[in-house]
């Protein structure tokens, strides 16, 4: 994971800071093994982690893992307010608090988790469709939109268009998301839609 920190002198040092959201135990767990075996060479590293205040996420074992074991290093920042489904991919009431984030931060991490929502790429549910946590695939979608733009409002002008080396890192549904919030669409089952296997037989 490179990041690059923008603005700095020659010779001066400066603390790397990197957004992620779904912050549970278990990612932020990854991100210490990353910098312990060096896979992230960061050594002023700052993380905050970003949720919705109504996400289906428990955040206190989060909160208390990063207070036990002493992650400083560590804060969390909480996206506030709702936005109506027609209003995800243009200026909203999360935009100021998306532009926050961004500002204040080198990149930033989308983990995985549930399927996101069909209707927020036009299509009806499937039955084997897990999507447990739609708040939290709505404001994720809209972030990344607000980041990068995309084909469902091309007049928004993204925020990557003033810094273009901020990095956006989208893992397993978050590449996914990635994909939604620039115009496109998912299969929702790979065996069914794509190669028509209907049993666990076939």
């Amino acid at each position: 994971l490179c990041i690059a920190v923008p603005f700095l002198s020659a010779g001066e040092k400066a603390d790397v800071i990197i957004a992620m959201c779904r912050p549970e135990v278990g990612q932020i767990q990854n991100i210490e093994e990353m910098l312990e075996k060096d896979i992230i060479s960061l050594k002023r590293l700052k993380l905050i982690g970003v949720y919705h205040e109504n996400e289906n996420i428990e955040i206190k074992p989060a909160l208390d893992y990063v207070k036990e074991n002493n992650l400083a290093w560590v804060t969390f920042t909480t996206i506030k307010g709702k936005v109506k489904p027609g209003d995800l991919f243009k200026e909203n009431a999360w935009t100021p608090q998306f532009r926050k984030i961004f500002e204040k931060t080198s990149g930033i991490i989308f983990t995985g988790g549930e399927d996101a929502p069909p209707w927020i790429y036009g299509q009806d549910q499937l039955l084997l469709t897990e999507a447990g946590t739609p708040i939290r695939s709505m404001y994720e979608v809209s972030f990344e939109f607000h980041l990068l733009g995309g084909s469902r409002n091309d007049t928004f002008k993204p925020f990557l268009e003033s810094r273009k080396d901020y990095v956006v890192l989208g893992i397993c549904l978050g590449c996914q998301t990635m994909n939604i919030a620039c115009g496109g669409t998912l299969y929702q089952d790979i065996p069914s839609q794509v190669y028509g296997y209907k049993t666990v037989q076939d």
